[in-house]
């Protein structure tokens, strides 16, 4: 019987049979920005928003020549706590696991200053990706939505991880990510894609939600699902998409 059950393991595909522990990016060159929302609603959820970002890089082989991951704080200001792209894990945990400061949600000033990053150090050739985790509505949605339809623009592409937002919160978050789908274009390529059926990830997938902050480990491996990316796989007129390696943009 063991035969025959380690024959039929053989044969299921491979993400099937994977644990959680093994889900990780096997991608390479891709530059990260994780914005963390550093504002005072997080309160005394904060741990579990830097235990979720730690499980998140842990999901990353870090290298010069693989993923390098910048960490801003965001809440009245902006705080880079890595000193720009890091390769160093101990140095982005530190970045990470900083005390809450406190104060309001202003999103966009963190949009933008990724975005000044990647144009000031970022790898030629890398993918980029630009995480925002936050509780809520920015401050200023409509910086937060400008902000982040420029950074597009520039190329980076924008993932929101939602912790508690509510149905109020998730539209505002869902507002400044990559390939939207704004109301159509609901089935095949969604606005800004090309070459159907290749780009098969549904539009508004750049945007995960957790219910409850316990409840973000449970969302990690979509998370990376949506994080994890080829380099090749990008778009030049929009967000990249889970495409066929043998069909590039």
């Amino acid at each position: 019987p063991s035969f025959f059950l380690s024959f039929f393991l053989l044969l299921l595909p491979h993400h099937s049979i994977l644990t959680h522990a093994q889900e990780t990016c096997q991608s390479s060159t891709i530059d990260i920005v994780l914005c963390l929302d550093g504002s005072g609603s997080m309160g005394s959820h904060y741990p579990e928003v830097q235990t979720f970002a730690n499980l998140f890089v842990d999901k990353f082989t870090l290298s010069p020549t693989d993923t390098q991951i910048a960490v801003l704080r965001f809440e009245s200001s902006v705080t880079d706590g890595t000193n720009g792209f890091s390769s160093t894990k101990s140095t982005i945990n530190a970045a990470i696991n900083v005390p809450l400061p406190g104060g309001t949600t202003n999103t966009h000033k963190c949009i933008d200053q990724g975005k000044a990053l990647f144009a000031s150090s970022g790898r030629a050739g890398a993918a980029q990706l630009l995480v925002i985790l936050t509780d809520g509505r920015p401050s200023n949605q409509n910086a937060a939505a400008s902000s982040a339809d420029s950074a597009i623009a520039a190329g980076i592409v924008l993932l929101g991880v939602g912790a508690n937002v509510g149905s109020y919160g998730r539209d505002s978050v869902l507002a400044m990510t990559s390939n939207q789908c704004k109301g159509q274009n609901t089935v095949g390529c969604s606005d800004g894609l090309k070459n159907p059926p290749q780009c098969v990830t549904p539009c508004d997938d750049h945007y995960v939600d957790a219910t409850t902050f316990a409840d973000l480990p449970n969302i990690i491996d979509a998370v990376v699902d949506v994080a994890c990316v080829d380099p090749g796989c990008q778009y030049t007129m929009g967000p990249w998409s889970e495409c066929d390696a043998q069909d590039p943009p």
